[in-house]
Formats: C-alpha cells, sequence, structure tokens
C-alpha cells in the first residue's frame, strides 16, 4: 500500500493462539515522510481501529523508526483483528494546504489454535487391574485456549474447573478393559 506523500508497505501477521509475545521486524516496509524536502520530518503510526481487542493483552504498537510490530496475544483468545492506521509526520500543514498524514490502511492479525490439547489419565495407573464392575476415572487436561470436552470410551467427563482436572465415575471396567481418552479444544483441536 503506497501514499502520495508519507508512505509505507504492511502486510498481515500471523502467529499461534495464546502464544503471548511477538515481534515483526521490519514488518511494515517503504516508509517515507514523502518528497525530499520533508525527509527530515519525524514520522508515527495512529491506530484508528482495532476490530478484537480481546484477541491481545497488549494492543500492536508499531514503531515507525523502524517498521517493527509488536502485541501480545490474549491468553485465551483465538480468532483474527483487523487493525486500521495511518501514519502522520510531524511537518503540520504547511505549504499549500498539504496534508500530513496518509490515507488509512487495515492488516489482520490472525490467532490462530493449531495445537491440539493433551491430556493425562492420573487413576487408574497404567496396568492396574480389578475386578470391580466399574472404576471411576480421573485425569488432567491442557489447551492454551481451552478444553471444550473429555470422553472416556465415548462417555463425557465431568469437570468443575475446566477440565484442569476431571472425572469419570461408574465407568465400566472388566478384564482387559483399555481406557481411551478422546478430548477436544475450543477451537475444535
Amino acid at each position: 500500500v503506497l501514499f502520495e506523500g508519507e508512505r509505507f508497505t504492511l502486510r498481515d501477521a500471523v502467529a499461534e493462539a495464546g502464544s503471548g509475545s511477538h515481534f515483526f521486524s521490519n514488518w511494515a516496509t517503504g516508509l517515507s515522510s514523502g518528497p525530499d524536502n520533508e525527509s527530515s520530518q519525524a514520522l508515527s503510526f495512529v491506530i484508528e481501529l482495532n476490530t478484537n481487542p480481546d484477541l491481545f493483552q497488549v494492543a500492536p504498537i508499531l514503531d515507525s523508526a523502524n517498521g517493527n510490530l509488536y502485541f501480545n496475544l490474549s491468553e485465551t483468545a483465538a480468532g483474527e483483528a483487523t487493525v486500521t492506521l495511518h501514519i502522520e509526520d510531524d511537518g503540520g500543514l504547511s505549504g499549500l494546504g498539504a496534508d500530513n498524514s496518509s490515507e488509512s490502511a487495515s492488516f489482520t492479525v490472525t490467532a490462530m489454535d493449531t495445537e491440539g490439547p493433551t491430556a493425562e489419565i492420573l487413576y487408574p495407573p497404567d496396568g492396574a487391574k480389578t475386578d470391580a464392575s466399574t472404576v471411576r476415572v480421573l485425569g488432567t487436561a491442557y489447551d492454551a485456549i481451552g478444553v471444550d470436552f473429555v470422553r472416556v470410551n465415548g462417555l463425557h467427563a465431568e469437570t468443575s474447573d475446566g477440565y484442569a482436572s476431571w472425572v469419570r465415575d461408574a465407568f465400566p471396567a472388566g478384564p482387559e478393559r483399555v481406557l481411551t481418552i478422546q478430548l477436544s479444544d475450543t477451537s475444535g483441536n
């Protein structure tokens, strides 16, 4: 995206959801304050709109000196945010009514949740044997964005803390019975 006078080029940013702090070196390129007689003017980016502020713990910051982009993703959010901004110089509106800012431009930050959740069976221990007809199964599950469900051999497990710990009471036991855990995060992984 090039603009008459002040100009710059933007690109979109993609990161893993819940992955915290990000730095993109020289993310905005082609920074220019305009013609040669304006080359001493300092530039600054002005963010006009962020369509999804909940995606960020720290909203995007763009350094006009080098085009570096900084942001910190929220720990429990995935999705997209469109950020609209323009660039201004500090030269004012002098000289035939010249404007000191570019037209608005937008870029998208996408926080993709590509990592699947993980689970661990805490009880019964691996290799345990019982002659009981039912057994209580306990475990933990984790996902950066959030666990949607846990099932033990297809039967729903209960939780009171978002599946950081879960339980399946009265799970049918018996000889040679194998435990299979199925889980999904809130992004469908």
